[in-house]
C-alpha cells in the first residue's frame, strides 16, 4: 500500500515537470514556470536541460530507483512476516 502512494506521488511529480514544459514552449520564463508551479527556478532549469537532450522521455518517471536490494526474495518475505507479527 505505502509502495502505491509513492509510486502515485512519483507520477504528480511527473505530471508536474510536463505541466512546466508545457508552460516553458508556451513562451514563460522558468522563473515563472516555477512560481507558478511553486518549485525552484533550479529545478525547470534542469526540466529543460532533460527535455531539450531527451525529449518527453527526459521528464519521465523511470520507476523505482536506487541501490537495489541485497536480500533474497526468502529474507524479504521473513523480514515482512516479522513485522507484521511485532505490530499487532
Amino acid at each position: 500500500m505505502r509502495n502505491d502512494k509513492n509510486q502515485k506521488r512519483l507520477k504528480d511529480l511527473e505530471k508536474r515537470r510536463q505541466n512546466g514544459i508545457r508552460l516553458l514552449k508556451k513562451g514563460y520564463t522558468c522563473y515563472g514556470v516555477a512560481k507558478e508551479l511553486g518549485v525552484s527556478k533550479q529545478s525547470v532549469m534542469r526540466w529543460r536541460e532533460r527535455y531539450e537532450k531527451e525529449g518527453l522521455e527526459g521528464v519521465k518517471w523511470k520507476g523505482i530507483s536506487g541501490r537495489a536490494s541485497k536480500l533474497t526474495l526468502e529474507q524479504k518475505r521473513i523480514k515482512k512476516n516479522h513485522l507484521e507479527r511485532s505490530n499487532k
